[in-house]
């Protein structure tokens, strides 16, 4: 879409949607918003929704999990490893989570080998260092699901 006033800036918006993964259970798609609005630097997001492919209702992360404190615990390992942060290194002087305390994003998706925790620009870091995304090898945690994901 692109829009254009007499004497402004054009606006325009990029949207894509894609299907991550199908299964019996579960249906997961993620959706790309860019939007361009003369700024230097583009404004953009995604979003993923989880959904319970017969009912349709959007699945939290946590209902997939049967100890959440484990699976952020790992998650925040891996989140360590992918941005070389040192193990017990506070997160705020490392530039990431604004007030130190890591959390997981309602904001996730997973496919058949990875449960990803996706964060958009802004959330947990300057505009600089872009979006994150945590990826968690399924088989670390797949002794912490309450079913299949299949």
């Amino acid at each position: 879409t692109e829009l254009q006033a007499a004497g402004a800036v054009t606006y325009k918006k990029i949207s894509e949607s894609n299907i991550l993964y199908q299964s019996k259970k579960y249906f997961v798609y993620g959706i790309y918003n860019q939007f361009i609005t003369g700024n230097p630097n583009p404004y953009f997001y995604r979003t993923y929704q989880v959904l319970n492919a017969k009912t349709g209702v959007q699945v939290p992360w946590q209902s997939l999990f049967n100890d959440t404190l484990a699976i952020a615990n790992i998650a925040q390992e891996h989140f360590r490893t992918q941005q070389n942060v040192e193990k017990g290194a506070p997160l705020s002087h490392a530039g990431w989570f604004y007030n130190g305390q890591f959390y997981l994003s309602k904001n996730y998706f997973f496919d058949k080998d990875n449960i990803c925790f996706h964060y958009n620009i802004y959330e947990i870091a300057q505009y600089s260092d872009g979006e994150t995304t945590i990826k968690v090898p399924l088989t670390e945690v797949k002794h912490l699901l309450k079913n299949s994901l299949k």
